[in-house]
């Protein structure tokens, strides 16, 4: 059996519906992975900025713990509480040499 012809004007149509079909999955796609990435960098903005927020309240914490151990370590404190007092008095001062002095006294 013979295959019935068409109409070019009928073959023009139907590509044009292909193609305007196709354009149209192209373009969802496309909206959809550039939404898809926005979101994705938006929300590792938001965790960055979170994650500095915090780096920022832990060195003011740390500022202020370094400053109580100074504090708590300083000679005027330590008189004051009466821990000075209690210390036993270096005898025989033995200091700490470098590898590079050692070195050097060996020749």
């Amino acid at each position: 059996m013979a295959k019935a012809k068409t109409r070019l004007s009928e073959e023009i149509q139907k590509g044009v519906k292909y193609l305007s079909t196709g354009l149209i999955m192209v373009l969802v796609l496309c909206s959809t992975l550039f939404l898809m990435t926005v979101s994705s960098s938006s929300q590792n903005g938001y965790k960055f900025r979170q994650q500095e927020l915090i780096n920022e309240e832990l060195t003011v914490e740390n500022h202020e713990l370094e400053l109580k151990v100074l504090e708590a370590t300083s000679f005027n404190t330590l008189q004051e509480t009466g821990a000075i007092d209690h210390m036993v008095e270096a005898n025989d001062i033995n200091y700490f040499e470098t590898r590079y002095e050692r070195l050097s006294q060996k020749d």
